[in-house]
């Protein structure tokens, strides 16, 4: 009941919104929310998503009629990508600028390093941009997920692996934190519900050459195969699979299959392949078409999930202050406790140390060219294609 009235009220806002009826707030003094966004070094292109949802967010709520009765204002500095820059910034945002709420900045290790700070200082922050499983396991109070953890990164694939009624399944891993978390998360849920796992390893990140584990695998018959991979080594397992002709079943390539730039670099042999994401711009979350449709009108590109689930994570900031009733730290930290509700980005509710337990990833397979949503069942635009047929009867 409480998830379909946020519904409600983020659709009647929307539509007030598209109606112009709503006034920005005025005469009062702006609410400050700082954050520190990576606007260079080696995270700059993807935060900039992150920016400018959280300015698309800003300036929504301002013509809403603000937050609690106030204007909303951004301050932001560049943490430069570099962890221990985020985490002073922070203790400047709230020692010197005494910013009235805060954000989580791009990236789970700058996020981390951040959190120490607003920990220190009982300021709650919401990290839209946090995966790692491991950060709310800290014993912290005042950091709140909103992201999928990487412990539901491809749970989703086990469902689909059992729907078609295979029976054995391989992992290939980057040897990487966010993966050595996600990899025996979907390991367990395998052996759990039935399917044999016959193989497990992990690589160094930069591997170029799969071919002598493939091997491995193929020789053990596996049906299904999961990359826990990033580009370019979604591309390269792929590529190598075909080289070996080992053909599974199921095979899974992880988020970096996800994108275009897979389909660009394999054309039809990205045919039938699976692919794990956060979002995608057809699900039908409330108001994530018109989320679409504004960011794309301001900023002249299409929202990735980073931008999707940024604006997502401040949808629950903002539930959670006016649930609240006022910036009182503790009475917020209760209230983002207590939400269970639908943002653009998807279900959010967090358990007791304020990790993120609604929200899965997404599963996709790439079909005539395109990405199909397959999983879970209440968003799919298409059935599974599978099982995948062998390498030399594709055409």
């Amino acid at each position: 009941m409480r998830t379909r009235w946020y519904a409600l009220v983020a659709v009647a806002a929307l539509a007030a919104l598209a109606a112009g009826t709503l006034s920005p707030a005025s005469g009062q003094n702006p609410i400050v929310v700082g954050a520190s966004i990576s606007q260079t070094g080696r995270l700059a292109v993807t935060a900039t998503y992150v920016l400018q949802a959280y300015q698309l967010w800003v300036d929504d709520v301002n013509a809403k009629g603000g937050l609690l009765g106030r204007p909303v204002t951004l301050k932001v500095y560049d943490d430069k990508s570099d962890p221990g820059t985020g985490a002073k910034l922070y203790e400047k945002l709230i020692v010197d600028d005494k910013v009235d709420l805060v954000a989580g900045p791009y990236s789970t290790p700058v996020s981390a390093a951040a959190s120490t700070v607003t920990e220190k200082y009982k300021k709650v922050m919401v990290a839209p941009m946090a995966a790692g499983d491991a950060l709310w396991k800290r014993g912290y109070r005042y950091l709140i997920q909103t992201l999928t953890p990487s412990s539901l990164y491809y749970i989703g694939v086990v469902d689909l692996a059992l729907e078609r009624g295979l029976k054995t399944i391989a992992f290939m891993s980057e040897d990487s934190e966010a993966l050595r978390v996600a990899t025996p998360a979907a390991a367990d849920l395998a052996q759990k519900k039935g399917l044999k796992v016959v193989h497990n390893e992990y690589f160094p990140r930069g591997t170029t050459d799969f071919s002598a584990m493939l091997m491995r695998i193929k020789a053990l018959g596996a049906d299904v195969l999961v990359c826990g991979c990033y580009e370019p080594e979604s591309v390269l397992s792929v590529r190598q699979s075909k080289e070996i002709d080992y053909s599974p079943r199921l095979l899974f390539a992880g988020h970096g299959a996800a994108v275009p730039e897979f389909y660009k670099a394999l054309g039809k042999d990205a045919e039938f392949v699976l692919a794990s994401d956060h979002w995608d711009s057809r699900m039908k979350t409330p108001g994530n078409a018109e989320f679409v449709e504004r960011f794309k009108k301001k900023y002249g590109r299409e929202p990735n999930y980073h931008a999707a689930g940024t604006y997502g994570g401040m949808q629950v900031f903002e539930a959670g202050v006016r649930k609240a009733g006022s910036l009182d730290q503790d009475k917020i930290r209760q209230a983002l406790g207590e939400l269970d509700l639908v943002t653009i980005f998807g279900r959010y509710k967090v358990s007791e140390t304020g990790g993120q337990i609604a929200k899965t990833s997404i599963i996709v397979q790439w079909q005539g060219g395109k990405k199909e949503i397959l999983w879970p069942g209440e968003t799919a635009t298409a059935k599974a294609m599978l099982p995948a047929p062998p390498w030399a009867e594709r055409r």
